[in-house]
């Protein structure tokens, strides 16, 4: 017999030693039970957890209803971490910032005090409890300005610019077709294009 055709001695003995047979069944035996109560268990768990997060949904995120100052942190945790000491509202030049009823702080009047964006933030710098930091530069957006169509003066003639010419991001309020339009993702929400819209209502500023 070619040796290649020979078959080892330990194969020969495990086929014919029925004690290594009954071994070896025993063994598949434990591995496939393990892995049906492994399999059982983990359905049962996604399950429970499901049924869980059915039972009891997560509460729904606290939304902005004010706008808050710049560098703000989600409202949630900026409730919380806010301590009401008043220190970024007295840091503000332009006295931009109220409390709220609880105290804390947001930009009151967008058409009489908006946010300029001041260099280096003094807001954030005064703040020491976290609720508005520097970490997250895109919070430093407070807010969008919104341009209602039908009160907008920019259709008449001559067109009003008024908005568009107080806006100090370029890029923010533009022209589409006929209409002004407000860009999102350049308004900053700062107010500074509220105040000298001559059209009452027709442009205000919501928060992020």
């Amino acid at each position: 017999m070619a040796e290649q055709d020979r078959a080892p001695a330990s194969s020969l003995a495990s086929a014919t030693d029925p004690r290594e047979a009954e071994r070896i069944a025993r063994k598949d035996f434990w591995k496939v039970s393990l892995q049906t109560l492994a399999d059982t268990a983990m359905r049962s768990l996604l399950g429970y957890w499901q049924g869980e997060r059915e039972a009891n949904p997560p509460p729904p995120p606290i939304l902005r209803t004010r706008i808050r100052p710049p560098g703000a942190i989600a409202e949630a945790d900026f409730r919380q971490r806010c301590t009401s000491t008043g220190a970024c509202g007295r840091a503000c030049p332009f006295q931009s910032l109220a409390p709220d009823e609880a105290g804390r702080p947001w930009l009151w009047d967008p058409a009489g005090h908006p946010c300029y964006m001041c260099d280096g933030f003094p807001c954030i710098a005064a703040c020491q409890s976290g609720a508005l930091s520097f970490r997250d530069r895109a919070r430093q957006s407070i807010g969008v300005a919104e341009i209602r169509a039908d009160l907008c003066r920019a259709q008449r003639d001559p067109p009003c610019t008024a908005c568009s010419d107080a806006c100090r991001d370029a890029g923010a309020i533009v022209r589409v077709g006929d209409r002004l339009a407000v860009d999102p993702l350049h308004c900053t929400g700062c107010g500074l294009c509220v105040g000298p819209c001559p059209a009452p209502g027709a442009l205000a500023v919501r928060p992020r």
